[in-house]
């Protein structure tokens, strides 16, 4: 139940004083208090079981059913309900009692109408701070979901070498993942030398024909940024009679998310939405990760058809030399250590270009630490995988350790908080797995589990 200042706030009174009951349901509705009350305490123990209220205020002593037993019986209904026994004879004993069973607040009677309001609105207030916390942390548990859900997606874009299924991808994961019904990706056209929609979903063909540009060119009196995201006015479109207005885009904007790698611009990620979405933020800087996430995949494409870029991305594809180093292994009767190690954000609104920054950081420190591995393969910006002999597996701990301790202290701000971990996990050939295909499998496998706890265990959800 969530409390709005609409919203009235339910109280229940019991007290065997009909004098006192008479004057609180008079009083405290003035001030925004819906409130319930009984002199017989045994139909307020009912009404207890039936209802949820948000803030319970007792008598201490009652004939049939004590002020404790109400306080007992509110507590265990698991509500959030703020509890307030108004008493004259409060004891030590009854005192730790109600501490043990959560009660809110003491007043001694005989009180007075604004000494008692003075008492509920800062109960009010606990509640309020109390239910904007849990939603407060229901959002980031989903951001953070959200951002796993993007690591593991980015891992399988690399593996995947059909460019359409990687494109059909991407928009799957804004259609479906994000709940983003119009989106579009644009990508570079030599033939015309400007970024066009490739493929869409849900975007009109008049706008797909229309909007094509270059970075930097001035598009709905917007500059067209190749480093931030961009934001266009489809209502500015529809005043300056570039396209005939369509019901219900009056009040919509379109985003553009650079795709981005090592000083490289590939393309951008574009989103048509209401620009009253309460969502917009958090669906903002999920894009802006995913944007980053995925530009290295662009830059593959681009690589492919440019013969001269193609050794940037030399670490693709690599399943059939870990094969074949696993071949050689089994060979010579030796076993072989495989480490993965996955950079993950622990802000779930750190800006995409602080976490670029963190990427770079992550590679360079990644060359540093693995210097002794036997082989070693880029997933993605954010990810690889090395491999040593059993000889070498204590210093392959070790450098996953001191890998992630670099990038947390390298990413930790005035208050020492990191912004970003890395997770890693080691399995061996053949104890656990026979194939590179199940090595990573199991790899990866260890680290989404990891994450999930993680996320369970700030949220609060018990594991087991």
């Amino acid at each position: 139940m969530e409390i709005h200042s609409s919203d009235k706030t339910k109280v229940l009174v019991v007290d065997d004083d009909r004098m006192i009951t008479e004057l609180l349901l008079t009083y405290l509705p003035q001030f925004n208090f819906e409130v319930t009350a009984y002199t017989n305490s045994q139909k307020a123990l009912d009404a207890i079981k039936e209802n949820q209220y948000d803030i319970v205020l007792t008598d201490l002593v009652m004939p049939i059913v004590s002020g404790m037993e109400i306080v007992k019986a509110v507590s265990e209904t698991g509500f959030d309900t703020q509890i307030i026994i108004a008493t004259g004879f409060a004891t030590a004993e009854s005192a730790i009692k109600a501490v043990r069973y959560g009660v809110y607040d003491y007043i001694r009677k005989p009180f007075t109408p604004s000494e008692i309001r003075v008492v509920l609105s800062r109960a009010v207030e606990k509640l309020r701070i109390m239910r904007d916390n849990i939603r407060l942390q229901a959002r980031i548990e989903k951001m953070l979901s959200n951002v796993t859900m993007l690591h593991n997606i980015s891992t399988i874009l690399y593996q995947v070498t059909d460019f359409d299924l990687i494109v059909e991808m991407v928009l799957d994961t804004m259609t479906e993942g994000f709940a983003i019904e119009k989106v579009g990706l644009f990508l570079y056209n030599p033939s015309t030398s400007r970024y066009e929609i490739f493929r869409s979903k849900g975007i009109s063909e008049e706008l797909i024909r229309t909007l094509t540009f270059d970075s930097g060119d001035l598009v709905l009196g917007k500059r067209i940024s190749a480093e931030t995201p961009t934001f266009l006015d489809t209502g500015h479109l529809n005043r300056n009679g570039d396209q005939n207005r369509q019901s219900g885009q009056s009040s919509s904007n379109i985003g553009l998310y650079p795709l981005l790698y090592q000083e490289k611009l590939y393309g951008f990620i574009g989103i048509l939405q209401e620009k009253s979405d309460e969502k917009n933020k958090e669906k903002d800087q999920l894009l802006k990760i995913l944007s980053t996430q995925i530009a290295p995949v662009f830059g593959l494409r681009s690589a492919k058809e440019n013969s001269a870029e193609t050794d940037q991305f030399n670490e693709l594809p690599f399943l059939d030399r870990i094969d074949a180093r696993l071949r050689e292994a089994t060979a010579n009767h030796r076993s072989e250590f495989y480490a993965l190690l996955k950079l993950a954000p622990l802000n779930a609104e750190a800006d995409s270009q602080d976490y670029g920054e963190i990427c770079k950081r992550f590679r360079d420190l990644a060359g540093v630490e693995f210097s002794m591995a036997n082989s070693f393969y880029w997933l993605g910006p954010d990810s690889f995988m090395v491999s040593s002999n059993p000889g070498a597996v204590v210093s392959l701990e070790l450098a996953c350790v001191n890998l992630r301790r670099n990038i947390e202290d390298y990413t930790s701000g005035d208050g020492g908080k990191p912004a970003a971990t890395v997770r890693y996990n080691i399995v061996s050939y053949p104890d656990d797995a026979d194939t590179a295909s199940e090595l990573i499998l199991k790899l990866n496998e260890s680290i989404f589990y990891e994450s999930n706890q993680i996320i369970k265990r700030e949220s609060g959800e018990k594991i087991y």
